[in-house]
């Protein structure tokens, strides 16, 4: 996983489109507070923005994961997540978390399934937890892994 130092402007620039991308409403994102209009940075959007940088570090993929993901979006599912069970499902819609399970509108998928080849879930569970506050987006991720 690759770490940045948002006090270099470069990566300070990559982390906030990082997070832009991954909340949905700017209301929900932790510069929300704080104008994040890029010809403003104060150094309290940076420590935000490298708080938020260390607790969600980018994932490198492994070649396996790579596939995986690539058919995925092949099959138009763009969210992985981790149900409190340990159960994890990939979403065609951006799922919103409940009390104990993700709940999405549209098609999603069953990672560990009888009808699944095996790794599948071994591969992709890793990537995820119960703890995630956002869905991890598949699309994003295979951006970062290019």
């Amino acid at each position: 996983m690759k770490k940045y130092n948002c006090n270099n402007t470069l990566d300070y620039v990559h982390e906030s489109v990082r997070i832009c991308r991954t909340f949905n409403k700017c209301s929900d994102c932790p510069l929300a507070e704080l104008h994040c209009e890029l010809y403003e940075i104060t150094p309290e959007h940076i420590r935000c923005v490298q708080a938020w940088s260390d607790a969600n570090p980018e994932i490198t993929l492994t070649d396996k994961q790579v596939e995986i993901f690539k058919v995925f979006n092949l099959l138009e599912l763009k969210f992985i997540v981790q149900d409190s069970d340990g159960a994890v499902y990939a979403f065609a819609e951006r799922p919103r978390k409940g009390c104990a399970t993700w709940v999405g509108e549209g098609d999603y998928l069953k990672l560990k399934s009888k009808y699944h080849r095996t790794g599948v879930f071994d591969a992709i569970s890793p990537l995820v937890s119960w703890g995630d506050k956002v869905p991890l987006n598949i699309e994003d991720v295979l951006k970062n892994n290019q």
